[in-house]
């Protein structure tokens, strides 16, 4: 039986700096899960790299860590060799978006990128306008002014084209 699945770390009982969360067997625990008293959180990772505060969710980290910034909130580590990719998948409904809001405490999502999953296109928003778009074809609109589309590109069977501006200068 596993004993010893959740500890508290403190200064002489005066507080907790961490508490503590382990998984394993009768005989081996591995700490899975940090939380710090300055509100960091790691997983896989005794001592979250989130300097402000945050989550720091390791998968491996042989090839070792860097040196973060100070403004992480969320930092996902996957390094065990330099062959290693790591990935994020924000997944949504076939007629959904998947988004990423970029914003302020008075505008949270001011700029976006999405994903529109039943036209299969990416959307790049900024000030609350859609600025850019690449369809699932392969093609771009820029958009301008009053959300005209002024520029776009395409190829049509090799056919290609650029066009931009309110008079549409056009290279072929």
């Amino acid at each position: 039986r596993l004993s010893n699945v959740m500890t508290f770390s403190g200064d002489g009982g005066q507080g907790v700096d961490n508490i503590i969360f382990y998984t394993g067997n009768a005989t081996t625990t591995t700490e899975r899960l940090r939380i710090t008293s300055d509100g960091k959180i790691g997983v896989n990772e005794s001592n979250p790299g989130c300097l402000s505060g945050g989550i720091h969710l390791v998968h491996s980290d042989a090839e070792g860590t860097p040196t973060f910034t100070g403004g992480e909130t969320a930092i996902f580590q996957r390094n065990f060799n330099s062959a290693q990719s790591s990935e994020i998948s924000i997944v949504s409904g076939t007629a959904s978006k998947s988004t990423i809001n970029f914003g302020d405490k008075d505008d949270v999502n001011i700029g976006m990128i999405q994903y529109e999953n039943n036209s299969n296109a990416f959307v790049f928003t900024t000030n609350t306008s859609e600025r850019l778009r690449i369809t699932s074809g392969g093609d771009f609109y820029i958009q301008w002014i009053n959300n005209n589309f002024l520029g776009s590109y395409y190829d049509a069977n090799y056919y290609m084209g650029l066009s931009f501006g309110a008079n549409r200068r056009e290279l072929y």
